[in-house]
């Protein structure tokens, strides 16, 4: 553990649920049901307050330090001869979720069976900052060149994202549950699922997909996301 360098996350969740119920008659109700949740994440990493970390400069003018790697490789956060120093290299990030549940269900009773009917829909939005080195990350080989100042590579994000994601999840149903017997009823049903997919709402990212065919027809799904590359100076 390391007492110069600490890490704050927050937490945040918000539900709200209405339901309304119909009765059309003694032998049929329908429920109506809205929903909203929104989840919010966040996580930095800094120089401890109180501390003499807490006055080093940053790498970059008007932010705070970023994390310092001894001995360890230039990627993320990588293992290190001595422990991480400074700011965690993912600090800063911010994710904000929304889901919006619409479902309508109809329940009928006609002789021994009780037929169900539905359709449930649910509008999906991701908001996120999460991209590295927003900070810095400076490198050093080994020990002896951190203590001569002599840096081997800096890793550094210029221009942080905002990736606001929207998908649309959606399903209807049917179902049949037959009392066949006073102790035994048999129920059918049928469920069919879809989503729209993962898709970036100012087309800063696309989603492809190949179709290959093969012994199990499965179908290749590849990310792009447009963004200004990371700078590394070495």
């Amino acid at each position: 553990m390391d007492p110069y360098s600490s890490d704050i996350l927050t937490l945040r969740e918000q539900v709200f649920s209405l339901d309304e119920t119909h009765s059309f008659s003694a032998s049929t109700v329908n429920v109506a049901r809205v929903g909203y949740s929104r989840a919010g994440y966040f996580f930095t990493g800094l120089p401890t307050p109180g501390t003499p970390a807490a006055t080093v400069a940053g790498f970059l003018l008007g932010h705070q330090v970023g994390a310092v790697v001894v001995g360890g490789s230039a990627a993320s956060n990588p293992q290190a001869a001595i422990g991480l120093a400074g700011s965690n290299n993912g600090s800063n990030l911010r994710i904000a979720r929304n889901l919006f549940t619409f479902e309508d269900r109809v329940t009928m009773t006609r002789g021994r069976h009780q037929l169900t009917f539905g359709a449930w829909f649910q509008p999906f939005q991701s908001n996120e900052t999460i991209a590295l080195s927003q900070y810095g990350q400076l490198t050093f080989s080994s020990l002896s060149n951190f203590l001569q100042g002599s840096a081997s590579s800096f890793l550094w994000d210029p221009a942080p994202t905002e990736m606001n994601w929207r998908s649309l999840f959606g399903a209807w149903y049917v179902s049949d549950v037959i009392r066949i017997a006073p102790r035994l009823t048999l129920s059918l049903g049928f469920r069919d699922e879809f989503t729209t997919g993962w898709n970036e709402a100012h087309g800063r990212a696309q989603l492809h997909l190949q179709q290959r065919s093969d012994l199990k027809r499965s179908a290749h799904r590849t990310l792009s996301i447009h963004h200004q590359p990371c700078q590394v100076l070495a």
